[in-house]
């Protein structure tokens, strides 16, 4: 079932019919309006107006009216007043509204409380509106049409003079006087009709039902309905409006402040309970005061917005930043043709110029500053609105022009699935289920899920390929609490856990493309940034030495660690200050621990159990010879451990002549610097022929077999590197 906030709120712009609705301060004016209108005691035909723009809230309005009017007659028990609600647009043609007006104000007549008094009244309206119908003409409108072949000999006498029609007006109107009846006729949405309906409406009230005791209280868009009537006065319907509408009302203006209390109420409905990380207000401000509320300026409005983002955050939210789809929303309802270009050279705005001086940089600058003044003059309808809301959902923009209004950071930035960041920007346009892992997970998965819901996850990832997603995004978030304290007490179980999973994250695979950085390197940078975390530096020195201490972290995993720790040390400008991650003293004793541990392993002949052999190589040969030979001479007393040593001396490689290709590349230098090359090939060939190889991953085993071809023709070749066509051609039986 669905859960109460997943369900969709589709508003269905339907006005108000109670006061007690009112949350734009209108109900005062409608209960003047209907003050108005009852206290009202001429027998003269009296028309009043209400001006406002379509979407604006008259509807509304006339409903609190006829509540306040309803109170009023009740309050009074007064049995004198009729109100007629008529809607002139369910008809197809001036004939048919006029001549239903007649119809539907006799049907009210007829009621039980009226009967007695306006029997005469509504049969006089039903021949007034017959005589129209059957005959096709209404008077004032040059409207005639040809007298049906069915009707009667005693019809057609009777309408065989058009003055029958005044015979039957002035019968209503000694009727109605003497009823003492006040009849209160509301018409609405005169502004959808056609000019020719709109022209017939204001006939209708002119001359036609221009009855005594008759109240018209009239709903609509000056413009639409003076435009209309320009035939009528020479080109001036508003003069002609001003005969007939005797006191106009404008519709008060909602404050902006209002409709925006009203689309706040509607958007925290829609957001509500959900999960938004470090919800970043300033951002939102931007785009509300510098783009959203000039786009905004009815409730109309405000409804067609939500409607349409309410359905796209719902299908889209783990994916998109929730401020970002607010604006590209506004842009989608309001400047649609933006949208659209939008969507088709937009990616051309996400990121940032790089910061360096060249031709190549201004070259850019230049042309994206041109694509978006092109977009802007062809496309927008409220160009400085749409203009800032661009700048503001793509930083790029203003950099190129100059203007460095809205700073680009990366990280946080791709944390907040912005649309700016290029990974991020298509998620936005489709409602496609998109295969990418919501940031939300990925908080859950470091500060909030158990050890086997870890475990189980993590698992799951790397045999959809997607660990790499994992560890840049962690990556990203953890940076957002740098220096924070915040979430400090995980800092520890996130090192534990993703060294429980270290086969996981250094899984060596083949790289997804020729820039691409290795997941375990990734991950050493995420746990650097885990450590960041804590804002005492004296604190990070003490933790780290307790987790490379214990038995919770993998010695690949600290060794791997230590590396990227240490790295810093070795620059010629770097300063051992507050700002460093750790200091000299703790690096030291990190590498103390660590040759201990790898003592520890060696002596409990553990070395085959190591998934990841390279970085421990290259530690102890940056610090400690000795120690390397005795741990390569344990090593090459397991055909395994070897197989794994040895792949630590074969990398992959791309080479190129008439068409690219892939290789492995055999370093025949430090393989004979610590092994005897003839050996290490009759101990590889042993595991080959006994199947063990078959225990090695994928990548390893490639390795191994580029080593054997290696050296079976190492005296016929002129360089080290193994196509993989050989390996799979030599090998094709195995």
């Amino acid at each position: 079932m669905q859960s109460t906030k997943d369900k969709t709120m589709l508003l269905n712009d339907k006005p108000i019919n109670k006061q007690s609705e009112d949350r734009l301060g209108r109900s005062a004016f409608s209960s003047k309006l209907a003050d108005i209108i009852y206290q009202y005691d001429k027998s003269d035909c009296f028309v009043m107006g209400l001006y406002g723009k379509w979407g604006a809230g008259k509807t509304s309005v006339i409903n609190m009216l006829t509540e306040e009017l309803c109170r009023l007659i009740a309050e009074n028990n007064d049995e004198n007043t009729i109100i007629l609600h008529f809607n002139p647009w369910l008809f197809t043609d001036q004939i048919q509204l006029i001549t239903q007006f007649f119809k539907q104000l006799a049907n009210k007549l007829k009621s039980d409380i009226y009967k007695k008094r306006a029997s005469k009244i509504a049969s006089n309206l039903e021949s007034y509106a017959q005589v129209m119908e059957i005959t096709s003409f209404v008077p004032g409108l040059n409207t005639v049409g040809k007298i049906s072949s069915f009707i009667s000999n005693k019809i057609r006498k009777r309408i065989a003079d058009n003055n029958d029609l005044q015979s039957i007006k002035d019968r209503i109107i000694k009727e109605v006087v003497s009823s003492e009846l006040k009849i209160v006729a509301i018409i609405d949405d005169i502004d959808r009709l056609n000019d020719e309906e709109i022209r017939a409406v204001f006939q209708l009230v002119k001359s036609l039902a221009d009855f005594p005791n008759m109240i018209y209280f009239l709903s609509f868009d000056l413009d639409t309905v003076t435009h209309a009537l320009n035939s009528v006065q020479d080109g001036n319907g508003l003069k002609f409006l001003e005969k007939i509408v005797q006191m106009p009302f404008e519709l008060p203006e909602i404050k902006g402040n209002k409709v925006h209390e009203y689309l706040f109420s509607k958007l925290d409905s829609v957001l509500e309970e959900d999960y938004i990380l470090e919800f970043d207000r300033h951002h939102w401000s931007n785009i509300f005061l510098k783009g959203v509320q000039f786009f905004i300026n009815t409730i109309r409005d405000a409804n067609r917005f939500i409607n349409a983002f309410d359905l796209r955050y719902k299908m889209l939210k783990e994916y998109v930043n929730a401020s970002d789809l607010i604006a590209l929303t506004v842009l989608q309802v309001f400047e649609p043709n933006i949208y659209k270009e939008l969507y088709g050279v937009g990616l051309q705005f996400c990121g940032s110029i790089p910061l360096y001086i060249g031709m190549q940089q201004d070259a850019n600058k230049k042309k994206v500053a041109e694509s978006y003044a092109e977009i802007l003059e062809k496309f927008a309808i409220k160009k400085e609105a749409t203009g800032n809301l661009l700048e503001i959902l793509f930083p790029k923009i203003s950099q190129c022009l100059d203007r460095y209004y809205y700073a680009y950071n990366h990280e946080k930035m791709m944390i907040e699935k912005r649309i700016c960041i290029e990974k991020c920007f298509y998620s936005y346009f489709t409602f496609n289920l998109i295969d990418e892992i919501p940031v939300s997970l990925i908080h859950r998965i470091l500060f909030e899920a158990s050890e086997d819901e870890f475990d189980s996850l993590v698992e799951t990832f790397s045999s959809e390929g997607k660990i790499e997603d994992i560890v840049i995004t962690a990556d990203a978030l953890l940076h957002q609490f740098k220096e924070t304290d915040k979430y400090k007490e995980k800092m520890p179980l996130i090192f534990k856990r993703i060294s429980n999973n270290w086969k996981f994250f250094s899984k060596e695979e083949e790289p997804k493309g020729l820039f691409s950085l290795p997941v375990d390197w990734r991950t050493c940078k995420l746990l650097e940034s885990a450590l960041y975390i804590i804002k005492s530096k004296e604190e990070r020195c003490r933790s780290i030495l307790e987790l490379f201490s214990g038995e919770e972290l993998s010695l690949e995993l600290c060794v791997f660690l230590y590396r990227v720790l240490e790295k810093p040390f070795t620059k010629e400008d770097f300063h051992d200050d507050e700002t460093s991650l750790i200091d000299k003293a703790t690096i030291e004793k990190l590498k103390n621990v660590l040759k201990d541990r790898i003592r520890v392993r060696m002596e409990n002949q553990s070395i085959r159990t190591l998934n990841n052999y390279d970085n421990i190589i290259y530690f102890l040969e940056d610090i400690d010879g000795m120690l390397l030979k005795e741990f390569l001479a344990c090593c090459a007393g397991d055909e395994l451990s070897l197989a794994g040593v040895i792949s630590t001396f074969v990398n992959r490689g791309e080479a190129e002549s008439d068409h690219h290709f892939s290789i492995w590349r055999v370093d025949k230098d430090r393989i004979e610097k610590y092994f005897y090359i003839d050996l290490v090939y009759t101990d590889l060939m042993n595991l080959l022929d006994n199947g063990k190889i078959n225990e090695l991953n994928r990548n390893r085993m490639l390795k191994v077999l580029s080593f054997i071809i290696y050296y079976e023709t190492r005296g016929a070749r002129e360089s080290e590197e193994i196509l993989i066509e050989e390996i799979t051609e030599r090998f094709a039986d195995n």
